[in-house]
């Protein structure tokens, strides 16, 4: 992303320094240039929303730090006003995103703790969901690689089970369709796969 700017090469002559001063929704205090916020300031919202970090002709443009006062924060990359480069945001709960970001929505690479069951995704995401070529890594140790669409597992994959059984084949909204399971114990079962139970067309015990 090559929109983030060099604060310190875009200030204007004539800055000066304001204590908690009237700015749209709440008060800022920081770089003052021309009636608006540029350089480096801390912008707080009527709501006790906080932004601190740096800015361009009153927008929230650069590094900067947004803390929402439902406990969330997002550090990184800011562009008019929006998570936009790299960044990090945290919840109150310790999930998190680490990554790409594009006009507020995760999109490119990144990483996240983001479900309810202790899951970690490392990948590709788009507008917002985790969607391309990733790794979903499991509570219980499990963990695929392959192809996701619209924040399901589908396409192509490779999923390998904490218990040394491995699954290669293609996915449809997070269920096998047709592929290989190979068993820990060497056994091969080789063909298409209802929801439950494959419908076998080679097996080779080992």
């Amino acid at each position: 992303m090559d929109d983030a700017v060099d604060i310190s090469k875009s200030l204007k002559e004539g800055t000066m320094r304001v204590e908690n001063k009237e700015f749209k929704n709440g008060t800022y205090t920081g770089d003052w240039v021309d009636g608006e916020p540029h350089g480096k300031g801390k912008y707080t919202l009527s709501d006790s929303d906080v932004y601190e970090g740096e800015w361009v002709e009153g927008k929230e443009h650069g590094k900067g730090k947004y803390t929402w006062s439902d406990g969330r924060v997002y550090e990184g990359d800011c562009v008019d006003d929006m998570a936009h480069g790299k960044g990090k945001m945290t919840w109150p709960d310790g999930a998190y995103y680490e990554g790409d970001w594009l006009n507020r929505r995760r999109h490119g690479r990144g990483k996240t703790t983001l479900f309810d069951d202790g899951r970690l995704y490392e990948g590709d995401f788009v507008e917002g969901k985790v969607g391309g070529k990733g790794r979903m890594t499991y509570a219980n140790g499990d963990f695929y690689e392959g192809d996701f669409v619209g924040g399901m597992i589908r396409g192509e994959g490779r999923m390998t089970y904490s218990n040394g059984d491995v699954y290669e084949g293609s996915w449809v909204e997070g269920s096998r369709r047709k592929g290989k399971m190979i068993y820990a114990d060497g056994t091969v079962i080789e063909g298409n796969w209802s929801k439950f139970h494959p419908k076998i067309h080679r097996f080779h015990p080992n």
